[in-house]
């Protein structure tokens, strides 16, 4: 799932989703609710929070991943791990925190 942004300075100013997502996406969308329990939609909400904190950098499959901890609209602090990509942010995972992590956001 791609977030298509205006600017990726504070992270976004203007927002909306790209395109249909395909079967394979689909799947990932399914897979992601069944783990963790947590929407992508609820991930994209959390990437978008205007206190987002990046947590960790890491490299997968030659890919630059950022790791985020941010707040829903309906309060819930979610670990998200996207991809940026110039003008839009891919979703890869998105969970719950753990306590540890919590603590983390709340002491910033």
């Amino acid at each position: 799932m791609y977030i298509r942004t205006g600017t990726l300075g504070r992270w976004m100013s203007r927002t909306s989703w790209t395109g249909s997502p395909s079967p394979g996406m689909l799947k990932r969308l399914r897979e992601n609710l069944e783990k963790h329990g947590v929407s992508f939609q609820a991930g994209a909400e959390a990437v978008l929070d205007p206190f987002v904190q990046v947590v960790e950098l890491q490299h997968d499959a030659g890919e630059e991943q950022t790791l985020v901890v941010g707040l829903t609209r309906a309060w819930q602090l979610l670990l998200v791990i996207i991809v940026l990509r110039r003008a839009s942010i891919r979703l890869i995972s998105a969970r719950n925190v753990t306590r540890t992590e919590r603590k983390r956001y709340e002491n910033r």
